[in-house]
């Protein structure tokens, strides 16, 4: 079993990034590393709803909307949909 919350974490002034996090209800073993789940484009937090229920009462999970997408919000600018772009929000967020 596992608990979920959802977040908006504001990842620049114009971007925020909607995370599904979930947390084992018993404590997992010291050191266990927590998955983080990125979509492919298109998809969204959801696209990894049935990895993430397997997993999730053994490790703690993220698994973010890409700015733009989903619950995610993202500037106007076509441009700023790059993949490094996408990369350095994960990374800001976490």
């Amino acid at each position: 079993m596992s608990t979920t919350t959802h977040r908006l974490i504001t990842v620049a002034p114009d971007v925020k990034l909607h995370a599904v996090l979930t947390t084992p209800t018993s404590a997992p073993p010291q050191n266990t590393p927590t998955l983080i789940f990125l979509h492919f484009w298109g998809g969204s937090s959801r696209t990894w709803d049935k990895t993430v229920s397997h997993l999730s009462s053994s490790f703690p999970t993220v698994a973010f909307d890409a700015r733009g997408w989903a619950q995610s919000t993202g500037p106007l600018k076509p441009d700023a949909y790059s993949i490094a772009a996408l990369a350095g929000d994960v990374r800001r967020a976490m």
